[in-house]
């Protein structure tokens, strides 16, 4: 569903390859953004999950190490909700997935809840264990309150297990067998849990879960010779499409996609460690490159776009690092404007590019503004290759007078 990996809370107003990488080209249409910093009053800032409806979650540090959870829906972060996930004892409130009726989960240093995020109530999700006491973090929540999770015993270091969760239903263990360190990551709303696990040699396996078939080991989808060692599965949509992180041909660290049997390389864009973090249902997913500065976008169509290159909004714009998506490709993310020191943003698609002063029409204003551009700003840059020429002046004159 919808969860992500490092950042902060609030809303936006915001063919294939099997090896080898596609560089987004101008003679394709690219895509393009508006990105809003949506960081919370002088704080670091964190966004972890977004949901279809811009319903944004995630959590903000102060005093050094204090954190609390927030929640908002609108440009405006002074609108963000701070709150603590209950008993709120050690003050790390940390959201980790929402999803896209109104709900979220998260934990205080492993006491977690599923809370309604339209009253704030709270409802525990503790699992019984041995001796009474344990630590229980949720990733997910889909669409039917199903949550999935991890969860260890506080006084037995070795029950620890993978877990699915409902309201009704209570705690369903995910623990594959001769597993170590069972963590599931994500739930679709088809009910299809993914994540990973380690064996006792080591050995770390991405798997995926159902009702029919349990616990499954991705690499057994593969075909005997293929060069792939699938590690880590971070995301699933709902047509069973898979992103994380594996091994090609033995180097570590590499992001794919996972369509069925067939595995596309997502870490060739730039020759560093990488990890495919989400994917939604139109088949787009987030890259992002370990020890890199580096933000990409891959698109269905093969292509790999350059996050950073493709923002509109006038301003020195450098997303980081990405960490969730959702179906209107509305992506969340964090920019560290200092060392350590980190803004949440949130980056909407730009679905009229001639609009260029956004009211809403494409009319004498916006001729005015590419026309002041014309070959010499990208003021005017409406098919997004970086200049303002002869075809994005056509590209406007052949939507003037419309309204976007």
């Amino acid at each position: 569903m919808n969860r992500a990996r490092h950042s902060l809370v609030r809303s936006c107003a915001c063919g294939m390859i099997m090896s080898g990488f596609v560089v987004s080209s101008p003679t394709l249409a690219q895509p393009q953004y508006e990105i809003v910093d949506i960081h919370y009053a002088d704080t670091a800032s964190y966004a972890f999950a977004i949901s279809d409806d811009g319903w944004i979650v995630g959590n903000y540090s102060w005093q050094g190490w204090i954190s609390n959870a927030l929640v908002w829906h609108s440009d405006d972060a002074q609108d963000a909700v701070d709150f603590c996930f209950e008993p709120c004892q050690s003050h790390y409130s940390r959201p980790r997935g929402i999803n896209n009726v109104g709900f979220a989960v998260g934990d205080d240093e492993g006491a977690a809840d599923l809370i309604d995020l339209a009253t704030l109530a709270q409802t525990p999700i503790r699992p019984d264990t041995p001796s009474g006491h344990s630590k229980t973090y949720p990733e997910d929540v889909n669409d039917d309150l199903v949550v999935v999770g991890r969860y260890r015993d506080s006084g037995d270091s070795t029950h620890r297990a993978g877990f699915r969760w409902t309201p009704g239903g209570g705690f369903e263990p995910l623990l594959p067998p001769a597993a170590f360190y069972p963590h599931p990551l994500a739930i679709n709303n088809v009910g299809e849990t993914v994540g990973t696990y380690e064996l006792s040699t080591g050995e770390v396996i991405a798997f995926i879960h159902d009702d029919q078939d349990g616990v499954q080991d991705l690499n057994d989808r593969l075909p005997p010779d293929s060069p792939w060692h699938l590690e880590v599965a971070n995301d699933i949509n709902e047509a069973g499409e898979i992103v994380g992180v594996g091994a090609l041909n033995g180097v570590p660290e590499r992001a794919f996609l996972l369509q069925g049997s067939v595995v596309i390389d997502l870490g060739g864009y730039l020759p560093h460690g990488s990890e495919a973090v989400a994917i939604n249902n139109p088949g787009e997913a987030l890259i992002a490159y370990r020890d890199r500065e580096d933000s990409i976008l891959f698109t269905p169509d093969g292509t790999f776009h350059d996050l950073n290159a493709l923002i509109v909004t006038p301003g020195d714009w450098d997303v980081d690092r990405v960490t969730d998506l959702n179906n209107n490709g509305q992506i969340i993310g964090v920019i560290y404007v200092d060392p350590g020191y980190a803004h949440a943003v949130c980056l909407t698609p730009v679905t009229c590019p001639e609009d260029l002063d956004g009211d809403g029409t494409v009319g004498q204003a916006d001729l005015g503004i590419l026309l002041s551009a014309y070959g010499s700003t990208d003021e005017g840059d409406i098919d997004g290759d970086g200049d303002t020429d002869q075809a994005d002046l056509g590209a406007l004159l052949g939507k003037y007078g419309e309204d976007c």
